[in-house]
């Protein structure tokens, strides 16, 4: 656009600016879109002395006493927050944004305070754009934190989960938390992921996967029901952001998890602690989520370099499952290995949440056929299957670990065992 063009149309908002100052929200609307497009493509059309003259405007629409039919008033609310932002983000203006943001977090309307709390989320990194914002949360104070519970008491879902993701990426909880003891944070933080609604157990589950992260020795009788929570939260009937905030924590801790002090506690509770985080790589291996299932296997292939002290490259998933089985023939003694490859092997996929026709059935069935395969292939190279009913492996006793892991394939296999022909599970 030419410095005579942009001129021109500088000096036509100019004129429009002053026409919409008292028009109604719809052609307010309009023009605020107008003005953002311009400032996000065409920046150069936008003077200084423009700016300070639309800002009025946004105030008085924002937080003024308006007379202006209600019709359209939301939706303009929310491009006026929008505009305000892309005008800071794009002009040194002298815009108090540490006071916008505290003004728009308690305004009585929704979709200001969602348009703010998106903001603020693409500042912490929660959410990816193209465009590069200025920073301010230095800018922030305490004031911001008490501004978010105040959201966070909103009777709508959407702000609520927004605010309850932003208070979890500060730090100001965990001082408070470190004031508890250990168990009571982690059973309260478990109980959330229980019972709050779907749409939030994600971010419940990654303050739990980031206090774990950040407490050093652990022990097992706090750790053990931590993880089974997490393994709950792996299975493909989980949302994808709650299983990806599972990926994210083993990423991060399953070499330490699996180096964990366990002296002093149960023999079953050490099996199933073992037991249960090979398990979690294994039904993140098989993940419907293309993404997830890469993920996994760059883990498990870096951590077969760490145990085997070789260098191994990444490979697709289907390739890992050798990776894995490996992974656990090193690391353990020759009885824990057949005893994990045979709570592998029966491991419950939990399949069923996934089918919905006949043809998808005959598919994870076969996937779940070739996994157990591969592992009884290994469990044949290990040394003799354990018995689970009774015999030389108490840790394979019947009890609630195992039942939690396996499902029915362990009901069928026990009855197997003891000599009864008549199951059908072919696994």
């Amino acid at each position: 656009m030419s410095l005579e063009s942009a001129g021109g149309v500088s000096r036509q908002m100019a004129l429009s600016l002053r026409l919409v100052t008292h028009a109604c929200y719809v052609l307010v609307h309009a023009y605020i879109t107008l003005v953002r497009a311009f400032v996000l493509h065409f920046p150069a059309v936008i003077t200084t002395k423009y700016v300070t003259e639309i800002q009025p405007l946004l105030d008085d629409l924002l937080f003024g006493e308006s007379k202006r039919p209600k019709t359209g008033r939301e939706l303009c609310l929310a491009a006026a927050v929008r505009l305000y932002l892309t005008i800071y983000n794009q002009y040194d203006t002298k815009i108090d944004i540490k006071d916008l943001i505290h003004r728009c977090m308690r305004h009585t309307t929704y979709e200001v305070v969602l348009e703010i709390l998106d903001y603020l989320l693409v500042q912490r990194g929660a959410v990816e754009v193209d465009v590069v914002v200025k920073p301010i949360l230095d800018k922030l104070d305490h004031n911001y934190i008490v501004d978010l519970e105040h959201v966070l008491s909103s009777q709508y879902l959407e702000c609520h989960r927004k605010a309850l993701h932003l208070l979890i990426l500060e730090n100001h909880q965990d001082t408070q938390i470190l004031a508890r003891s250990r168990s009571d944070v982690v059973q309260d933080l478990i109980n959330l992921i229980n019972t709050e609604h779907e749409s939030v157990t994600h971010l419940y589950l990654l303050k739990l996967t980031k206090y774990l992260s950040n407490e050093d020795n652990l022990d097992l009788q706090v750790l053990l029901p931590a993880i089974r929570a997490i393994l709950a939260c792996s299975f493909s009937e989980n949302d994808v952001d709650t299983r990806r905030v599972v990926v994210g924590f083993l990423e991060a801790n399953f070499q330490r998890l699996l180096r964990t002090d366990r002296s002093g506690a149960e023999d079953d509770d050490r099996f199933e602690y073992t037991a249960t985080l090979w398990s979690m790589l294994a039904i993140l291996l098989q993940d419907d989520d293309a993404q997830i299932r890469q993920r996994i296997s760059d883990l498990i292939t870096s951590l077969y370099s760490t145990i085997s002290e070789q260098q191994h490259y990444s490979v697709i998933p289907t390739k890992c499952t050798e990776y894995l089985l490996q992974c656990i023939t090193l690391e353990h003694t020759r009885d824990e290995t057949a005893e994990l490859f045979t709570v592998l092997a029966l491991l419950d996929f939990k399949s069923e949440c996934r089918v919905f026709d006949h043809s998808e059935r005959h598919n994870v069935h076969a996937e779940d056929t070739v996994w157990t395969r591969a592992c009884g292939a290994a469990l044949a190279g290990a040394g003799p299957a354990p018995r689970l009913a009774c015999g030389p492996a108490p840790r394979l006793a019947c009890g609630p670990a195992l039942r939690a892991l396996c499902g029915r394939h362990y009901v069928d296999y026990c009855r197997a065992a003891s000599g009864d022909g008549c199951s059908v599970n072919p696994r």
